[in-house]
């Protein structure tokens, strides 16, 4: 099995979800309508992921949780959106003329008592990005600049539209696309987040309907997403997180089967406390990491040649119009 390469380390981002307030709607976009499925943790060939409001699963695959639970409220976030259409993700750097065709995005897992729905851009791609939105006459709106290096920014959209949302590569001199999620269809009080991954062959975004607590004031909900570059994509490891620290949290819970190709592993709940992650595939070192009791945490494996980064949402977040 290949290894990310050896002059890499890897970054683990810690994204912690937890439920934010006071944002301004963004309008309108190209009506339309479309949810769709694949199979949970899974990932398809034109780089979008599968939402379902009932059931769970604790990962990409078969795996045990012990001291915890699978998230036992009926819903499931960690596969994100609904997907369909379309078997090419993208361009290969983000400046072809080539357009990609667009993937679809339906988020109606309440997370909020918000009236608009939140939207959160994580960047562990290679380019800094732009995100656009087109209105009904197709022309674009600046939604977001995120530069690379596992930088995060925050929009929300009108529950009540439709919209075509379109990345570009923002440090190319051309004003290509090279990822469309269309239609987004995203209910009010949703929080979705929307991972930029990638290198110069391909970039790509994970839609990910996003949870902000836990099921009781004792537990964390935690998912994982690989979104590190490795010379081969389908090689798969097992990701544990493993009770460790001054403050053990007294659980454990393996993500099965986890590679680039198959990069999600869905929310499950530990007791909070101290814990370390692992990898059988050797892609990374053992990382401590802590959570907090009632919040949910969405841990993003990256490559990056700085130090483990902890990216925590503000709750007190604020966006202008």
């Amino acid at each position: 099995m290949k290894r990310i390469k050896q002059a890499r380390k890897i970054l683990l981002a810690i994204w912690l979800s937890s439920t934010v307030f006071v944002l301004i709607g963004c309008d309108g976009g190209i009506f339309g309508t479309g949810d769709g499925g694949i199979e949970e943790g899974s990932m398809p060939e034109n780089g979008g992921s599968d939402i379902s409001d009932s059931g769970t699963t604790s990962g990409a695959g078969d795996s045990d949780t012990t001291g915890g639970s699978d998230g036992s409220d009926g819903t499931d976030a960690g596969a994100g959106g609904g997907t369909d259409g379309g078997t090419d993700a993208g361009t290969s750097d983000g400046s072809s003329a080539t357009t990609p065709q667009p993937i679809a995005f339906t988020n109606d897992l309440v997370a909020t008592s918000r009236t608009d729905a939140l939207i959160t851009i994580v960047n562990v791609s290679t380019i800094n990005t732009s995100v656009l939105e087109l209105d009904t006459q197709g022309l674009p709106s600046t939604l977001a600049l995120v530069p690379t290096n596992t930088s995060t920014d925050h929009f929300s959209l009108d529950p009540a539209q439709s919209h075509q949302i379109d990345y570009l590569n923002a440090d190319s001199s051309t004003t290509d696309v090279f990822f469309t999620l269309s239609p987004v269809l995203v209910s009010a009080g949703t929080v979705s987040t929307f991972i930029v991954r990638g290198n110069a062959e391909r970039y790509e975004v994970l839609p990910l309907a996003t949870e902000t607590t836990a099921n009781d004031a004792t537990l964390a909900r935690i998912r994982l997403i690989f979104a590190a570059n490795i010379d081969n994509p389908d090689a798969a490891g097992n990701i544990r997180l493993g009770s460790s620290g001054t403050n053990p949290g007294g659980g454990e819970h393996t993500f099965t089967g986890i590679s680039y190709n198959n990069p999600i592993g869905n929310y499950i709940e530990l007791p909070a406390g101290d814990y370390e992650l692992s990898d059988s595939a050797s892609r990374f070192e053992i990382q401590p990491i802590s959570f907090t009791g009632g919040t949910s945490t969405t841990i993003i494996v990256t490559d990056n040649l700085e130090t483990p980064l902890l990216i925590e949402d503000d709750s007190t977040i604020t966006l202008s119009p």
